[in-house]
């Protein structure tokens, strides 16, 4: 154990049930190649324990998302259906994702829980990544590759996409944790190892996520020092300096590289695509149903906002984007009324975090991406604790 948890306990931070499922939820997170993850047996076995912190919690978002959820079953009623089964699944799926919001929210409103969380999420992403710069040097993990087609990093994820999303929450939330004063060299180690393997994804929505949220932690006014503001930009700098060498000396990475930075020709597809699924949201109001958009415009829309207007209609995603921006406004309410610098400086963190996702959502559909709900329920939880010195 590094001196990042043993600073912890020093200060009465004890590991007890809470702070162990701290650690195995985010450690979890990061090991999600098959379905059911081992980290969704463990939050349903759990669970129940957590309920009795919804005393003293504010309703609001959970009813919104409730109606969310609950607007899923319209469609089967009112619409026309090509898949019903689809359509039962993607809702079960959908009700998984509000429980990992909600169980983050819970968890994560005390502070010695939160800690042990951004530790185990950034030793998750480090693993991830190291088990592929293993591959690229020759050594090949026993249960299957973690590189898609040779070349991008791909972990324990299903796809280099989320898998480059989730690093992008990795590296911020060791960021955060490190200019809150929780320094060591350990997890800058980590950060450095996340923040080559957001790259190596070769995730361009991951990347435009990433540069986002960290324009919002550099120009937030009051939150870096110079110093912490050079870190931070020189972090990066290094990230981009590690891929100028490899596209030195590896021809086939450069040409891979290069061909990422621009249009591919199924970007033509997805754009298209979402036309379609703006139409569809606009001649049914109540949706065409979940999990629909595959069978009826027979490609996905790679856009989570695309998606839910197709499949929810305009009421959909009207109740999605309330709950969305909620969680914006209570993390600026904490920003702006908080007394604590290091609250403060994590508050924008998140913040910062939501923005680089949504961002990245424009061109994938998040939906179902866990690490998305449990960066909504982070922030929610975090913004609203009225105990993050309680021991």
């Amino acid at each position: 154990m590094n001196g990042f948890v043993r600073s912890h306990l020093k200060g009465n931070l004890r590991l007890d049930f809470e702070s162990i499922s701290a650690l195995l939820f985010g450690l979890g997170l990061g090991f999600v190649r098959i379905e059911p993850a081992p980290v969704d047996l463990f939050l349903v076995s759990v669970f129940m324990v957590f309920l009795r912190r919804l005393r003293g919690l504010s309703l609001l978002p959970l009813a919104v998302i409730l109606l969310f959820g609950g607007w899923h079953v319209v469609p089967l009623f009112l619409g026309e259906i090509p898949s019903f089964g689809r359509a039962m699944f993607y809702m079960g799926v959908t009700g998984l994702m509000i429980l990992y919001w909600l169980f983050t929210m819970l968890l994560l409103r005390r502070e010695r829980n939160i800690w042990f969380f951004v530790w185990a999420v950034g030793v998750s992403g480090t693993l991830n990544v190291l088990s592929g710069l293993l591959e690229y040097m020759g050594f090949p993990f026993p249960f299957g590759s973690v590189l898609y087609g040779d070349m991008r990093l791909q972990g324990f994820f299903k796809d280099p996409n989320v898998l480059g999303s989730y690093l992008v929450l990795s590296f911020l939330l060791l960021l955060g944790g490190n200019m809150s004063g929780r320094r060591n060299i350990l997890t800058l180690f980590f950060a450095i190892i996340v923040l080559m393997g957001i790259f190596l994804s070769f995730s361009r929505g991951a990347w435009v996520g990433l540069m986002a949220a960290v324009l919002v932690v550099v120009s937030w006014p009051g939150v870096l020092t110079t110093r912490l503001r050079f870190g931070v930009i020189s972090l990066l700098i290094l990230g981009i300096s590690m891929l100028a060498v490899l596209n030195l000396f590896d021809p086939s990475f450069a040409s891979f590289f290069h061909g990422r930075l621009g249009l591919k020709e199924y970007d033509s597809d997805r754009f298209a695509t979402q036309a379609v699924a703006l139409r569809a949201g606009l001649e049914t109001w109540v949706g065409i149903g979940p999990g629909q958009s595959e069978i009826v415009f027979q490609y996905a829309t790679h856009s989570l906002y695309a998606r839910i207007w197709a499949e929810q209609g305009p009421m959909g995603l009207a109740l999605f984007s309330v709950f969305l921006v909620m969680h914006i406004v209570v993390l600026l309410r904490r920003i702006f009324r908080s007394h604590e610098g290091k609250a403060r400086v994590f508050s924008v963190v998140l913040l910062a975090a939501v923005v680089g996702i949504l961002i990245n959502s424009l061109v994938i559909d998040s939906l179902h991406w866990r690490h998305f709900w449990v960066l909504l329920g982070f922030s929610w939880g975090y913004a609203t604790s009225l105990s993050h010195h309680s021991r």
